[in-house]
């Protein structure tokens, strides 16, 4: 996993943003805009909690099978590593 620590995340232009503020601006890496469940898995890993843990509250919430919304959890992560490498 990749130091997510540089990750800030923002409200604007009705969305959120996901700005790594580490970046030197070569090569730029443009902010990754999310949705409402991307913010709240971002906030929910912020605090520490598992993938698995917040899979499984999505899934409730959301009336989905928790393989399906960890897989979606993971790759989430996974785009977050990506913007950090």
């Amino acid at each position: 996993m990749a130091d997510r620590k540089s990750l800030v995340l923002r409200a604007a232009a009705g969305g959120f943003w996901l700005v790594d503020t580490a970046q030197t601006g070569r090569p730029y890496r443009a902010p990754l805009r999310l949705n409402e469940t991307g913010a709240e898995i971002f906030r929910a890993l912020q605090r520490g909690e598992t993938p698995a843990d917040i899979a499984r509250a999505i899934a409730l919430r959301e009336g989905i099978d928790e393989e399906t919304a960890l897989t979606d959890v993971e790759e989430f992560c996974a785009a977050l590593d990506q913007m950090t490498d």
